[in-house]
């Protein structure tokens, strides 16, 4: 989520310089066994449009809280939000 809309899988989010943005992710198990120590990590870059990829946003990108959680287990059917 972003802003408290749903974006799709590999979907496109947009913002404007200054502006905060709030993320939220949720992690489903289908699997009928648990998972464990899943490292999951947020990864920012800024798409020129012209084919050209920044990731090296040091100077443009403030995170506010962690980047990179290790969730200890997510278990069948419940999921870790």
């Amino acid at each position: 989520m972003v802003d408290e809309a749903i974006v799709q899988p590999l979907g496109e989010v947009r913002s404007v310089a200054g502006r905060s943005v709030r993320l939220g992710i949720t992690v489903k198990n289908f699997l009928q066994k648990p998972l464990q120590d899943i490292a999951l990590s947020v990864r920012f870059f800024q798409d020129h449009q012209n084919g050209a990829m920044d990731y090296q946003l040091d100077t443009r990108l403030a995170i506010v809280g962690a980047a990179t959680v290790i969730l200890p287990e997510v278990i069948f059917p419940f999921f870790f939000v």
